[in-house]
């Protein structure tokens, strides 16, 4: 990452997924989430650097590598391409703008980057946390996020996480409500049955009081 001046004074930063929480069928479907910054710091970014954790008997990889913006695919002095790592449970992705062009042209939306999940292994009512961390290859002293202007921003930084909330798929749903509604309405006939049984076997009174 490139070098820094001093720390930046500015109010929290927070490295986050676009939700806080997720709804995602447990088996035979995925999902993409996506790192932002938020607020974006004045003057922009110039570097970054992120890991997303995961369960990894609760998800698969889809895609072995984040995805990001083409103003951000770069590895410093390096040239294009980011710097990425994964393993069981776990992918990281690190960048830059492009420091090799004549101008240096900072980075000042939100989206960092992003990847596609597939839960497994998991039930309906289950849930699961997906977290955020720096992803740190030269020490924990390093310059991950600096802005545009050489200000270091990792001290105003707050990584958040998101839940992950395992819902039955949509024909389920339907069917579970349907196998309901027929339920009501043979409870409801088979009690305007018993009503009727129950009418029909009251005595008719004749005049007097006594029973014809």
């Amino acid at each position: 990452m490139p070098a820094a001046a001093a720390p930046t004074s500015d109010g929290p930063l927070f490295v986050a997924l676009d939700q806080e929480r997720y709804q995602s069928e447990p088996l035979g479907s995925s999902f993409r989430v996506r790192v932002v910054l938020s607020p974006v710091p004045a003057g922009g970014i110039v570097s970054y650097g992120v890991t997303l954790k995961f369960d990894f008997n609760a998800f698969d990889l889809v895609t072995p590598t984040f995805e990001v913006p083409a103003e951000l695919n770069f590895n410093g002095f390096e040239g294009p391409g980011t710097f990425q790592e994964s393993g069981p449970g776990y992918v990281s992705v690190k960048g830059t703008v492009d420091l090799l062009s004549q101008a240096v042209v900072r980075y000042d939306a939100a989206f960092i980057a992003s990847i596609v999940l597939a839960p497994k292994n998991v039930e309906p009512g289950e849930s699961s946390l997906l977290t955020l961390e720096p992803f740190y290859t030269a020490g924990p002293e390093e310059a991950l996020y600096v802005a545009g202007d050489g200000r270091v921003l990792d001290p105003s930084l707050i990584f958040r996480s998101a839940v992950v909330d395992f819902v039955p798929e949509p024909r389920l749903i339907s069917l579970l409500g349907l196998g309901a509604a027929v339920l009501a309405v043979r409870k409801g006939r088979r009690g305007a049955a018993v009503g009727k049984e129950r009418a029909t076997a009251l005595p008719v009174l004749a005049e007097g009081g006594r029973a014809a």
